[in-house]
């Protein structure tokens, strides 16, 4: 899942892109998001974010709306800077976990989507600002391409919420 909709570079008291918020807009959009997520009744066994205000603000909204709070962590290879191949190895440690939400920022979402999908990085992907997609994978780091099970846009999860 991207995180929601935040304030822009540079807006006052905005000194590093680590530190961009989610705006009043980007919360409630992120609230709805996570109510239509959980109409899908997927059973999560943890949710994984960037540390970055923004994702980790996107993660503890679904993680309230899903009531998982206590399953909520941040991991470094979800900022801005991951490559896919930090990404990987930050999730060695949940392999055995069935179901995981991870939240991030695009570029990297896109480009793990993309290897995941193909090895190749060949698929190009694109995730709006509150959107996900599930993807099935034999292991981590996988053997063979993944499987896109589905992926919806922010205004589809809202839909799934009935707003």
């Amino acid at each position: 899942m991207r995180h929601g909709i935040a304030v822009v570079r540079g807006a006052p008291g905005i000194h590093s892109d680590r530190d961009r918020h989610l705006t009043k807009k980007g919360i409630k959009k992120v609230r709805r998001a996570g109510k239509g997520l959980s109409t899908l009744n997927i059973p999560f066994d943890r949710i994984l974010t960037s540390p970055f205000v923004r994702a980790r603000q996107t993660a503890e909204i679904v993680a309230d709306v899903l009531k998982m709070t206590k399953r909520l962590e941040e991991i470094p290879g979800l900022t801005t800077e991951g490559t896919v191949e930090s990404l990987l190895s930050s999730l060695a440690p949940y392999r055995n976990d069935r179901h995981v939400l991870l939240v991030g920022h695009e570029p990297l979402l896109s480009e793990a989507a993309s290897f995941l999908l193909s090895e190749a990085r060949e698929i190009e992907i694109r995730m709006k600002k509150g959107g996900i997609c599930s993807i099935e994978v034999d292991n981590l780091p996988p053997k063979k391409p993944g499987i896109l099970h589905w992926m919806l846009a922010p205004r589809q999860l809202r839909l799934l919420a009935g707003q």
